[in-house]
């Protein structure tokens, strides 16, 4: 085990309240402490807001972290999903290219709210631009939009199928939802941040 390694665990794929993450860098440092994760990487989507907040809580717990993104790559109607780690974060020329990695995701849930306007009336462009939302919720900007009006979330849910041809038509796979549906299955009861962060696991050191 490195030098600094206090625990058994590495995690080289977390999200934070910079992407669609529930919790602080410091709140995810904490955790993997408490887990016995040695090797950390908060890998957020097109963004590294969160670097310095995460070296700066890693140091706290003498966690080694690695820097990391996940940038979205659209091909088509396809995003892969592309895992980038200990680059330097002050390269301009990839600063840039992530900010536009992330305008062309936000683009996407643009896209998706002018499609579902033509079946959902209660939903617009202007009310999704300027709606806001708990970021500690986790998850995507145009769900918690789409859900935080329970007749319009009741109404999608009573049209599945025209809500998934419009998932697919702005390129967006059913996969990449399976951890934010729950916001619509659970209107009554929305999931608590803490109670979202189940795992700090992944692979044990062989060595």
């Amino acid at each position: 085990m490195g030098a600094g390694m206090s625990g058994p665990y590495v995690d080289l794929h977390i999200h934070s309240i910079y992407s669609d993450g529930s919790l602080t860098p410091a709140e995810i440092a904490e955790s993997a402490h408490e887990n016995g994760v040695a090797l950390l990487a908060v890998a957020d989507h097109d963004t590294i807001k969160g670097v310095s907040e995460t070296r700066a809580a890693c140091a706290k717990y003498d966690i080694n972290c690695i820097t990391a993104t996940e940038i979205d790559s659209l091909d088509g109607n396809i995003n892969f999903h592309i895992l980038a780690y200990d680059f330097d974060i002050n390269n301009e020329e990839f600063i840039d290219f992530l900010g536009h990695a992330r305008f062309l995701l936000d683009e996407s849930s643009v896209k998706l709210v002018e499609l579902m306007h033509r079946d959902y009336n209660d939903i617009s462009i202007p009310d999704y631009m300027d709606f806001t939302y708990d970021r500690r919720l986790g998850g995507w900007k145009a769900l918690h939009y789409i859900v935080a009006d329970f007749f319009v979330a009741i109404r999608v849910l009573l049209k599945p199928l025209i809500f998934l041809r419009e998932l697919f038509q702005c390129g967006i796979r059913i996969n990449h939802l399976r951890d934010r549906l729950i916001l619509i299955r659970g209107l009554a009861k929305r999931p608590q941040p803490k109670k979202q962060y189940r795992r700090v696991l992944a692979v044990r050191f062989l060595f």
